[in-house]
């Protein structure tokens, strides 16, 4: 088999300035941050859960009681206001998890949160039309195949009518469409959401599931999904008919989960994941990451330090740089990555993400600012 090419290093960014966006009182399970940015304001949404701190590399439920909670910054990211709640639980029904926030075409913001227990499971949709200040009343989402989740941001369809977003559950990952118009009154019962396309379908002992979406300026849609267990690592599938068929999809040669996509200008593509490649984290040379074996007993729990990386594509996902480590943090593997990454108005580029940098910490959010050369 022939030897890849070494991949070009990561572009240097011209500076990285790194804020913690909550106070230290704010305190709990925090997780799952996602960013949405207008020309004044930049939103961060956000779960916090109770939880007791796990040993390193121990899995976790990602604690109780979980509720989503929304905070501001009008300075680009720096400093931000105190976190508002936006979906509280209820005590021994719901838990929430995920807050996928994205900014829609028409200025209006979307947020979609999952419930996982212990009493209800189900995914949800609201919307504002006042920056996040207020939103009105969720409405329920069904999708064929049963309960899932959904993962990243949406993404407007080429005519501008729809929104497509991925969602997965154990058959595979499928693109959903969301028309804005069906969520204009109140409903009592699950709006059921039309397939616009299969990404993949499950097979074996390995699977694909979350996966993030974005759009080039060509109009291909890039998906990048997360492998577990953790085999081949990330993949990257492409759609040129906007999401109705996927090419196969193939893996970059990046052993990390949980990746995060900004379409850049010029048809270029940024990405944060959570990265495991045990040789190179632990200062190795970087050649060919390992592949570990899916049936050990520590497949899934590597004995290093974890980090969040950044890894950049100047052809839409065709070639991929070296990772370019963020953060590092050595509070277990579940217990870090999940960012996300938003463009700002002058340039910069933020990205927030949550990690445990201790063992025995609970996770924290943290975002970072930086401008690529």
């Amino acid at each position: 088999m022939p030897t890849p090419p070494p991949r070009p290093p990561f572009p240097e960014p011209v500076r990285i300035s790194r804020t913690a966006p909550l106070p230290e009182s704010f305190g709990g399970y925090q997780s799952f941050p996602m960013l949405a940015v207008d020309e004044a304001n930049v939103l961060l949404a956000f779960r916090r859960a109770q939880s007791l701190a796990r040993a390193p590399g121990e899995a976790t439920g990602h604690g109780p009681a979980g509720e989503i909670y929304l905070a501001r910054s009008e300075d680009g990211g720096r400093t931000f206001s105190r976190p508002r709640l936006t979906v509280p639980h209820i005590p021994g029904r719901t838990n929430e998890h995920d807050a996928l926030l994205s900014r829609l075409p028409d200025g209006r913001l979307a947020l979609i949160t999952r419930s996982h227990g212990p009493g209800e499971f189900a995914n949800r949709i609201q919307f504002s039309g006042d920056g996040g200040r207020t939103f009105g009343l969720p409405a329920r989402l069904a999708v064929p195949g049963g309960y899932g989740a959904f993962f990243g941001h949406l993404v407007p369809d080429a005519g501008g009518s729809a929104l497509l977003g991925t969602f997965y559950h154990g058959d595979g990952v499928v693109l959903v469409e969301l028309d804005p118009a069906r969520f204009a009154a109140p409903s009592l019962e699950p709006i059921n959401l039309p397939l616009r396309g299969l990404i993949h379908r499950n097979s074996g002992a390995s699977r694909l599931n979350e996966t993030s979406l974005a759009r080039l300026p060509s109009g291909r849609l890039v998906a990048l999904m997360r492998e577990q267990p953790v085999i081949k690592g990330l993949h990257l599938t492409f759609s040129d008919d906007d999401g109705r068929t996927f090419a196969p999809p193939r893996p970059i040669g990046v052993i990390g989960e949980a990746a995060s996509l900004l379409a850049l200008p010029g048809g270029g593509l940024l990405a944060l994941y959570r990265d495991l490649d045990p040789d190179r984290l632990a200062g190795a040379d970087y050649a060919d990451p390992d592949i570990p074996d899916p049936n050990a007993d520590n497949a899934d729990k590597p004995p290093h330090p974890c980090a969040v990386s950044l890894l950049h594509s100047p052809d839409g996902g065709q070639t991929w740089s070296r990772p370019r480590i963020l953060v590092r943090y050595d509070g277990g593997r579940y217990h870090g990555g999940y960012g996300d990454l938003a463009s700002l108005p002058g340039g910069d580029i933020l990205a927030a993400c949550h990690l445990a940098p201790h063992p025995g910490d609970l996770p924290m959010l943290a975002c970072f600012q930086f401008r690529l050369a």
